[in-house]
């Protein structure tokens, strides 16, 4: 499930920033959806690392302009981070490069338009494989993990649109956007599509607004438990 800050793992067309040698993303795909085994969640997750490597330059470039831009704080970041389908080396390179930047904020800078071409190329590609694979419960987590998973994010579901739906409002993300990233959250789909429901309601009902501090904790402690499920 996506983390508190939620602008998810490779969310929404990219415009923003980074650093990588070209590399002709356009012709990976058909190879590797025939090199791995898209219904398995090994096979999913090798597919993704081989199109994501070489753009993960670039979507360090992108988390690290918005962490810049004060769009969202760097730990608040790296813990929802570690809630997105993608392989675990694939986000610690991902982490370590943001931290990079983070340090030396020199180095941040908007993608050219080839590199922003590359990037949305790749998210399309890996949104295309997490689609072939089918988006059954079993393809993020093992059953026994998901099932866990899905109890904590129904406990904290009202909190969750709340949140979701007041970053909406105050334009830090768009509902297409939270739409299309929801595919690579580790979530049951019958579970993401009454989430993704409750939040066009807040939207449409105008019932928004901030979580309180005790909300936010609460919302915290529960992507705390569900992080620790993922991870062991």
């Amino acid at each position: 499930m996506k983390k508190l800050a939620l602008a998810i793992f490779m969310c929404g067309t990219v415009a923003a920033f980074a650093q990588t040698a070209p590399t002709d993303t356009k012709t990976t795909a058909p190879a590797v959806e025939k090199t791995f085994d898209l219904k398995s969640h090994e096979g999913l997750l090798g597919a993704i690392k081989t199109v994501y490597t070489p753009v993960v330059e670039l979507d360090a470039q992108n988390w690290a302009g918005k962490i810049k831009n004060g769009e969202m704080k760097f730990e608040a970041w790296k813990k929802f981070s570690a809630g997105w389908l993608m392989p675990e080396d694939s986000r610690k390179a991902l982490v370590d490069e943001v931290s990079k930047l983070i340090a030396d904020p020199s180095k941040i800078r908007p993608l050219t338009p080839e590199e922003a071409d590359r990037y949305n190329t790749a998210q399309q590609q890996i949104r295309t494989f997490i689609e072939i694979a089918g988006e059954s419960d079993s393809i993020a987590l093992p059953a026994s993990k998901m099932s866990k998973v899905d109890s904590i994010q129904k406990s904290v579901m009202k909190l969750e649109a709340l949140y979701l739906a007041d970053l909406i409002k105050s334009g830090k993300a768009s509902m297409s956007g939270i739409e299309d990233a929801s595919t690579s959250w580790v979530m049951k789909t019958s579970t993401r599509h009454i989430l993704l429901a409750r939040i066009s309601e807040l939207l449409d009902g105008k019932k928004i607004r901030k979580l309180t501090k005790l909300e936010t904790g609460k919302l915290e402690a529960a992507h705390v438990k569900i992080n620790a499920i993922i991870e062991n």
